[in-house]
């Protein structure tokens, strides 16, 4: 049925009769479902954005907890080495520290604040 649906939906469009003609679907029962499609679409279009300003959908995303970053003391600077490909940094103690390539040192305040995050899931000491 989908496939006839499709077939009629692309006949329709072309503006010609149907390509294959089925036992359950006429030309005019092919005209009918694009028809009421249409409607629907349009429908749709039309008061989706209303409602979705009626519930405040848009603001929903404002009012999310914002996640905890980890962050650092500030008597605590650490060199740490950042992986570009994957976006985590290893700290001194790594096996990985200043192995992986393509990467750079920083300190470990401003990789977090360029988005990088700790390899072992949590910040140096």
């Amino acid at each position: 049925m989908r496939v006839n649906v499709l077939l009629c939906w692309t006949s329709v469009a072309e503006g010609g009769p149907p390509r294959e003609v089925s036992q359950f679907m006429t030309y005019r029962t092919c005209q009918n479902v694009v028809l009421i499609g249409s409607f629907f679409l349009l429908l749709n279009m039309l008061l989706l954005p209303p409602l979705v300003e009626k519930w405040g959908v848009g603001d929903r995303v404002e009012r999310l907890p914002q996640l905890n970053t980890p962050t650092v003391a500030a008597g605590t600077v650490v060199n740490v080495w950042t992986y570009k490909k994957t976006g985590l940094y290893y700290c001194p103690d790594s096996k990985f520290y200043g192995k992986v390539k393509p990467g750079v040192y920083m300190t470990q305040e401003k990789a977090l604040e360029r988005g990088y995050r700790p390899a072992g899931q949590n910040p140096c000491r």
